[in-house]
């Protein structure tokens, strides 16, 4: 019976998480966009939504610049995230909203930015890559 509740609370936490992640890619998504405009994408264009909460989730990363190499930091065009989305000097992933920042995304190479006022950058993939996997992520 023990076995049987855990698998079970088991199966309910990812089903939450899950629905709470794209719940949340949803909420930047309106947020950048308005709801009038998100309804008419979820009925109309159901992959386009699906490549932008692809986007919202994974179509970035954030690295300290002590492990950047390849390229020369001083050089980056720099963008300024808003004061929430830092924890203790760091910049929280989960707390970016990249559609509503000025930041462009190539279509087959990686894009770098100087986070203002931090030892951070702002890497974003290329929109080939995020095509690629928003298609083979699972439609929930």
């Amino acid at each position: 019976m023990h076995k049987f509740l855990r698998v079970y609370l088991f199966l309910l936490f990812i089903f939450f998480n899950e629905a709470y992640c794209q719940n949340q890619a949803q909420q930047k998504i309106i947020q950048a966009m308005g709801f009038e405009q998100f309804q008419q994408l979820s009925n109309n264009h159901p992959d386009s939504l699906k490549l932008l909460e692809f986007l919202v989730e994974d179509g970035f990363s954030i690295t300290n610049k002590q492990y950047i190499t390849v390229i020369d930091v001083q050089k980056l065009p720099s963008v300024s995230l808003p004061s929430d989305c830092f924890e203790n000097g760091i910049p929280q992933k989960t707390k970016i909203n990249i559609l509503t920042l000025p930041v462009t995304f190539n279509r087959n190479q990686h894009n770098y930015y100087q986070i203002s006022e931090s030892d951070f950058i702002l890497k974003l993939r290329p929109l080939s890559y995020i095509e690629k996997k928003s298609k083979s992520k699972p439609i929930n």
